[in-house]
């Protein structure tokens, strides 16, 4: 008897282990083969420096020599991804130009680098491994390699998270991660920390599944390693508008995963085992924060006591049904062609959001009492409240409490474009939940009833870019999508929605190198005047583009973008304060020189929430006790200054270069 209740036991434990690691991914030949092209490809990319930066715009504001490459392998530099090409790649070539250093008083008076997370000789690049190429690649490659990491590693982990939640269902996979990756909204805001932060997400639940499922010490030490490196780079990225979603989003998925009866199973058991991994997860994550927060805290401080943005909170409501659901008419959004109402392409674009549709299945699912996958309502739960939050104001200390006063509206939609994807292949997953023909066509009826109501009320909102024939097409199409997706027609689905997002696979260009940038002739001046009198303090007069770009030589600029503002600089030219609630913010920064009527005082106005303009005389006493010794003039005649000395000249690019007289 014995002999048998040990062999019962025995024969318990092996499908015990086999459920744990069926619930992980199982690796086939196809992903094997999908990953390994990725990642030759992410080689070439790197090798031949490529990237999707705009950087060409540069050719622009100073026109190449004529034998000089614009950069552009395929593709147009888009004017709208300044926050890349005009700001943070200067600010990164300026960090090479000056050692990577924590302090850069061209970008701002702080720990300005750290907090934005350029590249920096600092223990926290251990956990940027966007940055790890700086440092091992050189300044071209290094430059690819970010960029590549952006493009395959959104990719790739978004590949292996739906992997991990439709049950190793590869085609799902594939369609899911090309489905996010060429989302409007993320390539329209590509360049910015968001897909970092997608990356983060997806390896840290990768992560937190192996390290709680396997039953393989190294998978188990793998995803600690894992875990630790991404979520201190998903903390340390600091944008919270875009983090707090994804970490809202992270948690429901945890708990609608670990809630499936044999991974919840699997859970129990192996959790007091894994105690002394989360505990020393939790140490070194915490150690960490706090040498981080020590070493930040005085920007920190700063940039929260700025006008903008610390001083922003928001309590939701702050966007329209119109545009929590304009991923749907997307399509005909460029640069250049976007309704008005929205500001700009990038504040246009949104994702394709199919989730009422699953809401509807759901609760169709209730109530006929067929059992609903938690990991769909756990999903559902968060679009609901997440979408109640973006279309209707909550109680300002609800808000605090949650930490979505740090969240304006139009950034949640990445929180609900990302859920609802993930939602929508999760659906797709659950074959033996197939709608009935008569429910998906109810389902489809209702899907073109409500895009035409929309699309009614989106024709009477921005009549100046919808017409009716556009809102009948889309309506039409996404009835149809409905109609697959309730059926799960899974091949269909997916080369429709991949159809779909053709208008955007081209948003991004293909650079290479930074010769747009590096190499030209003021570029070259800007160079050697570093090395002749690195001390220097410069401030430029006209466009403050120019400011940026000789910032990327190294020089230290006054003006320019700066993301802290410098309000001890400020002060020296506005000791009465008179103009600090302008000033008081993260800001581009333009000198203009005072009329011939005008007096000597100094003014300051503000241009937009982050813009203002100082008028001073370069020959001022303030600007000579500020430290400034320098100028450059950008389309700004300076011939008739006698305090200063020209130094350099490019007639041709408007630039040129003076010096304080002795």
């Amino acid at each position: 008897m014995r002999g048998t209740l040990s062999h019962i036991k025995i024969r318990l434990n092996d499908a015990g282990a086999r459920l744990s690691e069926e619930n992980l991914i199982r690796f086939e030949w196809r992903m094997i083969v999908f990953t390994a092209a990725l990642m030759l490809l992410l080689v070439g990319f790197v090798s031949l420096r490529l990237s999707e930066s705009s950087i060409g715009m540069w050719d622009k504001v100073v026109p190449p020599a004529a034998n000089q490459s614009t950069g552009v392998v395929v593709g147009t530099p888009r004017a709208i991804r300044s926050d890349e090409w005009l700001r943070s790649t200067p600010f990164t070539l300026s960090q090479y130009e000056q050692g990577y250093p924590v302090r850069n008083e061209s970008i701002g008076v702080g720990e300005d680098p750290l907090i934005m997370s350029l590249p920096v000789y600092h223990y926290t690049t251990l956990f940027k491994p966007q940055n790890w190429g700086y440092f091992s690649l050189g300044l071209d490659r290094g430059f690819s390699f970010f960029w590549a990491f952006k493009i395959f590693g959104l990719i790739l982990s978004s590949f292996f998270l739906l992997l991990l939640l439709t049950k190793s269902s590869f085609r799902l996979a594939v369609t899911g991660s090309m489905w996010l990756f060429f989302s409007g909204f993320v390539q329209w805001w590509f360049s910015t920390l968001l897909v970092e932060m997608l990356i983060s997400m997806n390896l840290m639940f990768i992560a937190l599944a192996y390290i709680f499922l396997s039953k393989k010490k190294l998978a188990v030490g793998l995803g600690a390693l894992v875990f630790v490196i991404f979520a201190l780079d998903f903390a340390l990225l600091l944008y919270p508008p875009f983090q707090i979603p994804l970490a809202y989003l992270t948690v429901f998925l945890l708990f609608g995963f670990f809630l499936e009866k044999n991974r919840r199973r699997t859970f129990a058991r192996n959790f007091k085992h894994r105690l002394p991994v989360l505990a020393g997860i939790g140490v070194v994550i915490m150690a960490v924060l706090a040498l981080f927060y020590r070493d930040a805290k005085p920007t920190i401080d700063v940039i929260s006591a700025t006008v903008y943005p610390g001083r922003r909170i928001s309590l939701g409501g702050e966007i329209d049904l119109t545009r929590i659901f304009s991923g749907f008419t997307d399509v005909p959004i460029t640069e250049t062609r976007f309704p008005a109402i929205w500001g700009n392409a990038c504040e246009a674009s949104n994702f394709i959001l199919l989730f009422p549709a699953i809401l509807l299945a759901t609760g169709r699912n209730a109530v006929l009492r067929i059992r609903n996958n938690p990991l769909i309502v756990a999903l559902s739960a968060y679009l609901v409240l997440l979408f109640i939050y973006t279309f209707h104001t909550i109680p300002e200390p609800l808000a605090r409490l949650t930490l979505l006063s740090f969240v304006p509206s139009n950034r949640a939609l990445l929180g609900l474009g990302a859920g609802s994807i993930i939602l929508t292949i999760i659906f797709l997953s659950e074959k033996e939940e197939r709608s009935t023909t008569r429910f998906a066509v109810a389902g489809s009826v209702l899907a073109l009833l409500a895009l035409l109501f929309y699309g009614h009320g989106l024709e009477a909102a921005a009549s100046d870019f919808f017409h009716l024939r556009f809102v009948l097409v889309i309506a039409a199409t996404f009835s149809v999508m409905t109609f697959l997706l309730l059926r799960k027609q899974v091949a269909l689905f997916s080369a429709a929605i991949l159809l779909v997002l053709i208008p955007f696979y081209n948003v991004n260009p293909v650079s290479v190198g930074l010769d747009p940038i590096l190499g030209k002739d003021v570029e070259q001046a800007a160079l050697q005047m570093k090395q002749e009198k690195p001390q220097s303090r410069w401030v430029v007069y006209g466009d403050n583009l120019m400011a940026n770009f000789l910032m990327s030589s190294g020089l230290t600029i006054e003006n320019g973008t700066k993301y802290t503002p410098i309000l001890d600089f400020m002060h020296k030219l506005d000791p009465e304060h008179k103009y600090e609630d302008i000033y008081n913010r993260m800001a581009n920064i333009t000198f203009v020189r005072p009329g011939e009527s005008e007096t000597d005082a100094v003014k300051v106005w503000l241009i937009a929430p982050d813009s203002y303009a100082v008028q001073i005389d370069p020959c001022s006493d303030r600007l000579k006790n500020a430290g400034i010794d320098s100028f450059a003039f950008f389309k700004t005649p300076a011939d008739d200054l006698s305090c200063l000395v020209r130094i350099r000249e490019f007639p041709d690019n408007g630039v040129s270069f003076y010096q304080r007289r002795p």
